[in-house]
């Protein structure tokens, strides 16, 4: 049996070096300082009762990036091997006594009931409140939070009344951290995009969502950091508004363009509808459902990935298309989904390195803190020694988010029995379909007149938000309580009307998903994670 292993292990150790050979750490660039290094945070039990005031989150999204550009080597090999691991042997716990070195805890043991019904995404669920979130957060991180919003006024074009209005440009931050370039990004987004553009992008990115709780995820992903959390944030703006165009082009149009290329004369347009609308008829990654902890489910059924059959960019749209569709189900005070990497049935036909490279800079890059916990189910027995070895290089609280489940009742101490879906041996009768787009769908999004006063008024909330986020820095500043009061309740109620105004918006620059057809997604801030049920 081990003299088997020996091809295989070389195969595996000449792919790795291949990858790492390949890769490359851009030069960071080097930025005077603006303020002074971001202190430790102390915990300060005054900010930790959760408000009754609804809010909502940021989503999906994954891990933080690893220190060092040999443990990015770790990182990427571990996805890798967690995406495509392949179906050489079979890790059977029953006969083997190499096991994987993390526990499988179950989470705190919840009700699911507020979840199993229709669920207002702009009322706070009966659930926890995490740390670092808003309504739970101490001195020091709101003022970690007060000064990122200073900084994000500043690039905005917004005077927020400092009385030193040094440059962002000049911010610098030695970052042992930027795997993914970010520094550089950051100093090409400000030559590249005006003030005005960088704050409309802000603003879609927003969505339905607590500008506060979008601030707060870069801010927990760099550990309180704030110019590195902030770099990371204008980095992410020239990602979405400039490479992948997130709101303008993939959420804009949708299922619906890409049926319509799928009909097209020209060749190349016809492989671009098809290539995406197989992934989604395949149901390579598909959402459904909530854990224990009210997490959205997104499940992945690795075996359904063939390499090269869809194009590169295919592959990247889809995935940014799930990610964003998921936040559109996110339950405040969840700010996190679930996802299940179904690795049953596996040949080495599904390993793929380009969309897995970009699933992984998403995640760290682009969607931080949006990773509740990882399933990987029914691994490859190779792929426990090869944990035990990656582990190390990760970061622990990284490392703890991943669990191994090989049967339902693994599965069980995360998704209650009757929510786990046959497929993956549990009780709920239930499989994916595809339903495609439907004629006039989209017909409010011919309204461009309406659309276009719509979102004149969303911008002039927006502005009026940061209006009184200046309000609120300068009464937090002279420590006058009673202004305070006043700048966060005023503050506040604009900015749960900027979520509610979010999905008049909606029809008229969304087009529909699977989600919205099948009456998951239902519009004025609703979802039913299990409709019909």
């Amino acid at each position: 049996m081990h003299n088997c292993l020996f091809p295989r292990r070389r195969l595996v150790q000449s792919s790795a070096n291949s990858i790492r050979s390949s890769s490359s750490v851009p030069r960071r660039a080097q930025f005077p300082s603006l303020s002074s290094p971001s202190r430790p945070l102390k915990r300060s039990p005054t900010r930790r009762t959760p408000p009754t005031r609804p809010f909502s989150t940021f989503p999906l999204p994954f891990v933080r990036a690893p220190k060092r550009a040999s443990q990015s080597f770790w990182a990427f090999a571990f996805t890798l091997l967690l995406i495509g691991g392949g179906s050489w042997i079979y890790f059977d716990p029953e006969k083997d006594s190499l096991q994987p070195s993390n526990s499988e805890k179950s989470p705190p043991d919840q009700s699911q009931e507020p979840f199993l019904g229709i669920v207002d995404l702009l009322q706070n669920m009966p659930v926890e409140q995490p740390p670092g979130t808003v309504g739970n957060l101490t001195h020091e991180q709101e003022a970690k939070l007060q000064e990122f919003w200073q900084l994000a006024l500043k690039t905005f074009g917004v005077k927020s009344g400092e009385t030193e209005q040094s440059s962002v440009s000049s911010l610098n931050v030695a970052d042992d951290d930027d795997k993914h370039g970010q520094s550089k990004e950051f100093q090409q987004a400000l030559a590249d995009m005006s003030p005005e553009e960088i704050r409309i992008t802000f603003w879609n990115m927003v969505k339905h969502d607590n500008p506060d709780s979008l601030f707060l995820r870069f801010l927990r992903a760099r550990k309180w950091n704030v110019k590195k959390a902030f770099i990371m944030f204008i980095s992410t703006i020239r990602w979405r508004s400039k490479e992948i165009k997130v709101d303008d082009d993939i959420m804009r149009n949708g299922e619906a363009l890409a049926q319509k290329q799928s009909q097209s004369a020209d060749p190349a347009e016809k492989k671009k509808g098809q290539d995406f609308l197989d992934q989604m008829r395949l149901g390579k990654s598909y959402l459904h459902g909530v854990d224990k902890n009210g997490r959205p489910i997104c499940v992945v059924r690795v075996r359904m990935h063939k390499a090269g059959e869809q194009s590169e960019e295919s592959l990247e749209r889809f995935t940014v298309y799930v990610i964003e569709t998921t936040r559109m189900m996110l339950p405040p005070p969840v700010e996190t989904a679930t996802i299940v990497f179904d690795m049953s049935n596996f040949s080495l036909a599904n390993m793929d390195y380009a969309p897995v490279k970009f699933m992984i800079k998403c995640f760290e890059a682009n969607y931080p803190e949006s990773l509740g916990a990882v399933l990987v189910h029914k691994a490859p027995w190779l792929f426990s020694g090869v944990w035990s070895i990656i582990k190390g290089w990760l970061d622990p609280v990284v490392a703890g988010k991943v669990h191994f489940t090989k049967n339902a009742n693994d599965l069980e101490k995360f998704i209650p029995r009757d929510r786990i879906v046959k497929e993956l041996e549990g009780d709920e009768n239930w499989d994916y379909k595809y339903v495609g787009p439907q004629p006039d769908e989209n017909k409010a999004m011919e309204d461009t007149a309406k659309r276009d006063a719509l979102i004149a008024e969303r911008q002039e909330m927006a502005k009026e938000i940061q209006d009184a986020t200046v309000s609120w820095l300068s009464a937090s500043a002279s420590k006058d309580k009673e202004a305070i009061s006043l700048a966060e309740g005023r503050r506040n109620g604009l900015i749960n009307r900027l979520r509610e105004h979010y999905w008049v918006l909606d029809p008229y620059i969304r087009s529909r998903s699977l989600y919205d057809r099948t009456n998951v997604i239902k519009g004025d801030g609703k979802v039913e994670f299990y409709p019909g049920a």
